[in-house]
């Protein structure tokens, strides 16, 4: 079941988050969103969207800066324009991205400025602000009133009469449905050009209980501690009479989101001193906060509204944390009323439907023009305008009609239509050329153009053409579905015909309007937006303009944005030579401030060498224009500025940015055409970079990327991030639990357990609060970060958050049953799963659409689930071994050194690891190789030539190289992720290993390396006790084991995924030959729940998502980040230190022996082809991507890692000097230095390369 596995979220999870589809629940209920961030810099933001019937919505913002200005959107009702997963009204956009996990919450628009002191009702000046958010659930959600302190409603109530408190419980149940959940905000804020990123944390609060329209007042406090601590704290006069009602949450990063249960607040005080003392508690946790209110507030309000907002920040101390906050103070005065002013009425009193039976051809002016489905987006957009024209009387619509996608669908049911498309799909689905199907769609296009027009339709178009006169001029343009909208302008894909006289030259330029949708370039554009081919398409035809002047207006700056700006175009004659940038048009740049008219900034002239006008026959003609004319303007600043003001309408009718096409003729001003700008609420590349992280608790947390950058290294392709959340997070989180189950670890799906998502890559959560950090730390806390990290870290996490969880002592049994059962059964049932997984086939044989694919996929994903949980285990039962192991032997020594470390690295040698096997697969290989006869023939070959040899060799060679891809072919650098081939579907990697082995010397037998001597307790330096040695005794197969099971685990979850693997590729190519998608590798860059989504219902944006993660993808992969990190993840430039004459640097060994060579510097496994045989590998992490050049090594350095590393535990069985934690070596060593590793002390040195020795 992909629901319970977290693959998908649930129906109801979705239905709670998003707007309401329902208008009549609008009637008696409310349906609105609230945002409430801050950090303790002095950033905060406040928002808050609701909706209301006959789609009002009501919108206000406050947001503060850290310099103390203040911004707001005055409280204001406008257009709804909420649907689907969005709330949206005018620039606002609250977008739920994961149900409960992730929202994107964005704005665009004008805010008022106001100084340190003033009200929001005092007009000031109005700043361009664009932000964009992404918000992480840091808690799960706590209900209200379900999960409410029944104790503190009950000392609330307890003052009234029976009648009136059963009267009020029975008022909240039903009012109050609410529920908070805490979260972290991550994005980019520009403020007047001036950007910054921005980390702010806080609540969010979704409301859906029945509407109140009693007069009442509720003040909201919010509240954010530099530890994490959030609280929001409810008092209401609703309910308990005079006292009212206390009630609220209050989430701590050591606990869960809890209810609070006691509070006390002084707020008389804040009046005279601005200060308030705000107590709170739940169960364990008590909270005295100091609160610092400045004064005036904030004041949102206005005429048509029943109901004022007043907000009001504070700084706030609770014992030694400081931190920021809001009070909002929500007054009602009675029912909710609103006035909807007259702009809005054309797209909300008359809301358009489609007729029972929709018509073939449709008048513009008619109200069911206004209908997208009906008469596409120019027809609709039209609509819209004459009704707005027909009020405001500043301009004109052309008359004209359209016809409607009824029409298309007439002549699109007949059978040599359809052939016709059919021909174009099977062109698609037989992947042939871009040539091939270019001959297609031209034949297609001009056979569609010769079909005869239904009866009906041209009967109906020949009777609106009786009502314009004899020699009327029209233009023809088509009017698709989807086309002009937000995602998918479509602008110059389908024919426009202009100048058409008769009615048979109309009636076929409709014809060619159908015929244009399957042209080349409109089916590549369909493609690339992965939409379907044949779509309803309306077409337009109006009576031409013969304009003096045309062009396009923009009513904000194409480029940023800013609703400051208005941008016009112009050009003489026609817009058609602006539209298609036949000619340099004048450009003029207006400003706008508030409700005044706009008035021109800046005018630049453009050559305009030729203008389009209508021809004397049919259709237009380009014709010079004249020097004098060139070198003025086209239009007068006045007529720029009445332009743009008739803009500043069109644009509060639709409440968002317009795109205008407009015409001037004998001083007359005509609109032709208004789309939604593209880019107005477009994700910043910030915003994609954070899509996908997991919400931090504090400021100050410390991950780290140990063990990450070799099991998960680099960046993680979205959908591989859902299959490793099912893999890792979904089935193992009991394991967590369990093992620190007296801290009552937070049980909540929507917050990850240990592994940290940020910027794409993974990150170990540190401050997780069941261990010390830093100076507090204990020999076992030490301990922990010994085998995590290799090295001694408290100066690092020193500038950390310090948290301690709450322990309960009386589960520390349980929890102690729990890791014993644990470290003695960590090899149960290893054979068993890793031979299901090596058998496991997935097959999409015979399955024909992409949609049974993907349903199959859910099916099997529970595949993952056995190899996972061993896997993760065996991690924990041998992190565990180690613990104890390192225990011992530091209490035997007296601290936890080098020297005790050093001893572990010998203790763990051997347990018969299966990712050792690959490099001595390889060295037998490469030795077959140099033998071979072919050798020189093989290292002469390119890469992909020896592939395609190896492949199908009947030698030894060859034998050998199929048999390793066999058994470990689905072995890879970053093997989780699914968008990356592995060695048997890319052996590229392993070949260029392969070509080295070969081309190195054979080694003498006397050469080879001897197996070290089993460890022995009796040689080390310091004394054992008998109770000592016992538990040594015990503990160390047991750990060497626990270390073979987690490979052996670790490569059955990786079989597992291969498998998914292969399929998400057969699924991705069914998705191109479907025309869902442009190319096959796009698919991995959507979530599992996205390409359901896709498959559902072709939505173009999630395609530009995918294209805009791939080019993200690449860069964040390019990232590398310090071993510890405090506060929020960021990539480090690597500033080369290179060290010139002899040096030593000490790091953890977790290999032994000494080796001395060449040092081959490789950060990334991008220069590890150029590995040579002898060479010591100085990189930043290994994975078993790596391990083909183990055999050419003679040591290996890396800046990350432990003694259960991949690369340490490979060297180890392999026998070679390994030394880690030695942050930033990568910049101090480079490639050609001679080095001395020695893997006994730790020491790294650097040294004068030997003399050459002479014949």
């Amino acid at each position: 079941d992909a629901i319970s596995n977290g693959a998908l979220c649930t129906p109801q999870e979705w239905a709670q988050e998003c707007p309401h589809p329902a208008k009549e629940h609008l009637h008696k209920a409310e349906d609105s969103l609230l945002f409430c961030a801050m950090n303790c810099g002095g950033d905060r933001l406040v928002l808050g969207v609701s909706r209301l019937r006959n789609r009002v919505g009501r919108i206000w913002l406050a947001l503060y800066t850290a310099d103390g200005t203040r911004y707001t959107l005055p409280d204001s009702f406008t257009l709804d324009l909420s649907e689907g997963s969005c709330f949206s009204a005018a620039g606002l956009r609250l977008q739920c991205l994961a149900p409960n996990r992730r929202w994107r919450v964005a704005f665009n628009g004008l805010l008022r400025k106001h100084p340190d002191t003033g009200s929001a009702s005092v007009k000031e000046a109005e700043v361009h602000v664009k932000f964009g958010f992404i918000w992480s659930a840091v808690s799960h959600t706590l209900e209200q009133p379900a999960e409410l302190s029944s104790t503190l409603l009950a000392e609330s109530l307890a003052r009234r009469s029976t009648a009136d408190m059963l009267c009020d419980i029975d008022r909240f149940v039903t009012e109050q449905n609410t529920y908070d959940q805490a979260g972290m905000m991550t994005g980019e804020l520009t403020v007047a050009e001036q950007r910054k990123e921005l980390c702010l944390w806080g609540y969010k609060v979704r409301r859906r209980g029945h509407i109140v329209d009693e007069p009442y007042v509720d003040d909201h406090h919010f509240g954010f501690l530099e530890d994490g601590n959030m609280f929001h704290l409810v008092h209401t006069n609703s309910y308990g009479g005079r006292n009212g009602v206390y009630f609220g949450s209050l989430y701590a990063p050591t606990s869960v989101m809890r209810p609070i249960d006691y509070s006390l607040v002084r707020t008389q005080e804040v009046a005279q001193i601005g200060r308030a003392r705000v107590n709170i508690g739940s169960g364990p946790i008590f909270m005295p906060v100091d609160a610092l209110y400045r004064t005036p507030s904030l004041v949102f309000k206005s005429e048509d509204n029943s109901c004022e907002v007043h907000v009001t920040d504070a700084d706030l101390e609770c014992d030694e944390s400081r931190g920021s906050g809001l009070a909002l103070s929500v007054k009602r005065h009675g029912p909710t009323t609103y006035r909807i002013t007259d702009h809005l009425k054309h797209k909300i009193v008359h809301e358009p439907q489609v007729p029972d039976q929709a018509p073939l051809v449709s008048g513009i002016a008619n109200e069911c023009s206004k209908c997208p489905e009906l008469t596409g987006g120019k027809g609709s957009s039209l609509a819209v305008l004459q009704s707005i024209a027909t009020q405001l009387q500043t301009f004109s619509v052309p008359r004209g009609f359209v016809v409607t996608t009824a029409s298309y669908k007439l002549l699109a049911s007949s059978g040599e239509f359809k052939n016709l498309v059919q021909e174009i799909e099977r062109s698609r689905a037989r992947d042939e050329s871009q040539s091939t199907l270019k001959d297609v769609c031209s034949r297609v296009a001009a056979a569609i153009e010769n079909l005869e027009m239904p009866a009906e339709v041209e009967n109906e178009i020949s009777r609106c053409l009786k009502n314009f006169e004899e020699d009327a001029r029209f233009a023809v343009r088509s009017s698709a579905l989807g086309e002009d909208s937000e995602d998918m302008s479509a602008a110059g894909q389908m024919t426009t015909l202009l100048g058409l006289r008769t009615k048979k030259k109309v009636i076929n330029g409709v014809l060619k309007c159908w015929a244009s949708q399957f042209s080349f370039t409109n089916v590549n554009y369909k493609r690339q937006y992965g939409q379907p081919l044949d779509v309803p398409m309306a077409v337009v035809i109006q009576e031409m303009v013969d304009a003096n002047a045309a062009g396009v207006m923009f009513t904000c700056d194409p480029v940023t944005g800013s609703p400051a700006q208005i941008t016009v175009t112009a050009n003489y004659g026609l817009g058609e030579s602006v539209v298609s940038a036949s000619a340099e048009p004048d450009t003029f740049v207006l400003k706008r401030t508030g409700a005044a008219r706009p008035f021109v900034h800046a005018v630049q002239l453009g050559h305009k060498s030729v203008y389009t006008t209508v021809s004397e026959s049919d259709g237009v003609v380009m014709l010079p224009v004249a020097e004098d004319q060139s070198q003025a303007a086209c239009i007068s600043n006045e007529d720029v500025e009445t332009l743009a003001y008739i803009g500043t309408q069109i644009e509060k009718t639709y409440t968002t940015p317009q795109d205008i096409e407009w015409a001037i003729r004998n001083g007359k001003f005509y609109m032709l055409q208004s789309r939604p700008v593209t880019t107005f609420f477009r994700e910043s590349d910030c915003e994609m970079i954070h899509e996908f992280d997991n919400g931090l608790k504090s400021e100050k947390e410390v991950l780290s990327k140990a063990n990450m950058s070799e099991v998960l290294p680099g960046a993680t392709s979205p959908l591989s991030l859902s299959f490793i959340r099912v893999a890792f997070d979904a089935y193992c989180r009991d394991i967590g639990t369990k093992l620190a189950l007296m801290h009552s670890p937070d049980p909540t799906q929507y917050v990850p357990l240990w592994m940290i998502q940020q910027r794409y890559n993974y990150f170990l959560w540190l401050t997780d609060g069941t261990r010390a950090t830093g100076k507090a730390a204990n020999v076992l806390d030490k301990a922990v970060m010994f085998s995590t990290l290799g090295r001694d870290v408290t100066d690092d996490v020193n500038a950390g958050i310090k948290r301690a969880r709450l322990s309960d002592k009386t589960k520390l049994p349980l929890q102690i049953y729990y890791a014993l059962k644990l470290l003695l059964t960590v090899a149960k049932g290893l054979e068993k799963v890793a031979s299901k997984a090596a058998d496991l086939r997935l097959s999409v044989e015979g399955m024909l659409t992409a949609t049974q694919m993907y349903h199959y996929l859910c099916c099997n994903l529970h595949h993952l689930r056995e190899p996972a949980v061993i896997q993760v285990g065996a991690f924990a039962s041998s992190s565990l071994y180690n613990l104890i192991i390192l225990q011992v032997l530091g209490t035997a020594k007296g601290e936890l050194n080098m020297e005790v470390f050093c001893e572990l690295s010998k203790i763990l040698l051997g347990g018969n690891v299966e990712s050792a096997e690959v490099p001595r697969m390889i060295q037998e290989l490469g030795a077959v190789l140099r033998r071979s006869p072919e050798r020189q023939r093989f290292l002469d070959m390119s890469t992909e030539e020896a592939s395609e040899w190896l492949s199908t060799a009947e030698d030894e060679c060859g034998e050998k190289f199929r048999e390793f891809i066999k058994k470990h072919g689905h072995r890879a650098v970053k093997e989780f992720d699914v968008y990356i081939k592995p060695w048997s579907l890319d052996p590229s990697s392993l070949v260029k290993s392969l070509k080295a082995a070969a081309a190195a010397p054979l080694a003498p037998e006397t050469d080879k390396k001897t197996s070290p001597a089993p460890w022995n307790a009796s040689k080390l330096p310091y004394k054992l006790t008998f109770l000592q040695r016992l538990i040594l005794k015990f503990v160390i197969p047991k750990a060497r084991g626990a270390v073979a099971a987690r490979e052996t685990a670790k490569s059955a979850v990786v079989r597992t995924i291969h498998q998914l693997r292969l399929v998400c590729q057969r699924m991705a190519q069914r998705m191109v030959l479907e025309g869902r998608l442009p190319d096959a590798g796009l698919m991995f860059f959507l979530t599992f729940e996205e390409i359901g989504l896709l498959l559902r219902t072709r939505a173009p944006e999630l395609v530009l998502r995918a294209q805009r993660r791939q080019r993200i993808y690449a860069e964040v992969d390019k990232a590398t980040y310090p071993s510890i990190l405090v506060g929020i993840p960021k990539p480090v430039e690597n500033v080369t230190r290179h060290f010139e004459g002899d040096v030593e640097i000490k790091g953890s060994p977790v290999s032994q022996g000494v080796a001395e060579g060449r040092a081959r510097v490789a950060p990334s496994f991008e220069e590890a082809h150029l590995i040579e045989k002898g060479e010591i590998l100085v990189t930043n992490a290994t994975d078993t991507g790596w391990t083909p050049y183990f055999p050419l090594l003679a040591g290996v350095v890396t800046e990350i890692g432990g003694p259960l590393s991949h690369g340490a535990v490979v060297a180890r069985e392999y026998g070679l000097p390994c030394v880690v934690g030695i942050e930033g070596i990568t910049t101090m060593i480079a490639t050609g230095d001679y080095i001395q590793l020695d893997g006994n002390t730790g020491v790294l040195s650097k040294i004068q390369a030997p003399a050459v020795q002479e014949d």
